[in-house]
């Protein structure tokens, strides 16, 4: 009978720690996209998916390696790592509801100011890569305590993503502990939770890309 016991233990304990996701990129690169004042994008700049700081290049390099095929470099010039694929940004902006605002300068030009839709979301690997791509670059964990196993991520103005984010953690079966405004400039918002031991190494895994990016942040502008 122990025996029975101790080999069901087993068991349960593998698969705990096994949780395997089918990956979806798309939805990890969605979820690493900006939120701040919605999503940006310009009418005579259709190719962009997004750019992404120097101090960003770790989070830049796993995604290069999700789209080998795809035009992703740095700008030497405005020093910043873009990403560029017209088809990719089209099928990337069908998830956006977008307002459109004239600019007329430096250059005359449309504005598109979008905001996610939330019903995107059909099946449970999508929403954990998304969750994963929000990770790997809005993790927060300086200068703030967190309980054990919790995670931290944070958003500045953002339109959508925030509550879009709350809802999948939730939908997921996860455990949001707290949600924190910090009314400064910009707004600070932040969701602490936990997820299901299934998933904690993954999640920390992801957690760990954006912390190296933290300190190459402070690195980067300490200088």
């Amino acid at each position: 009978m122990k025996k029975l016991i101790l080999l069901l233990f087993i068991l349960e304990t593998s698969n705990v720690s096994s949780q395997e996701i089918k990956f979806e990129k798309k939805f990890f690169l969605l979820g690493t996209l900006q939120d701040y004042i919605g999503r940006i994008q310009f009418s005579n700049s259709k190719e962009i998916i997004e750019s992404y700081a120097l101090h960003e290049k770790p989070l830049f390099d796993k995604i290069s390696t999700f789209y080998k095929e795809k035009n992703l470099s740095l700008d030497t010039i405005k020093k910043r790592y873009f990403f560029r694929d017209r088809t990719l940004n089209d099928s990337i902006n069908s998830f956006y509801i977008f307002d459109n605002y004239q600019l007329t300068y430096p250059n005359k030009d449309t504005i598109h100011r979008g905001k996610l839709k939330p019903d995107i979301f059909k099946t449970k690997d999508e929403k954990i890569s998304f969750l994963l791509g929000c990770m790997s670059r809005y993790s927060y964990n300086n200068m703030i305590k967190l309980k054990k196993k919790e995670f931290c991520i944070q958003f500045a103005n953002s339109i959508s993503k925030v509550s879009i984010t709350q809802n999948i953690i939730k939908e997921l079966g996860f455990t949001i502990n707290k949600i924190e405004t910090l009314n400064n400039i910009p707004r600070i918002q932040r969701i602490y939770f936990t997820v299901t031991d299934s998933y904690y190494n993954i999640f920390k895994e992801y957690n760990l890309l954006s912390t190296e990016m933290q300190k190459n942040a402070f690195q980067y502008y300490s200088r």
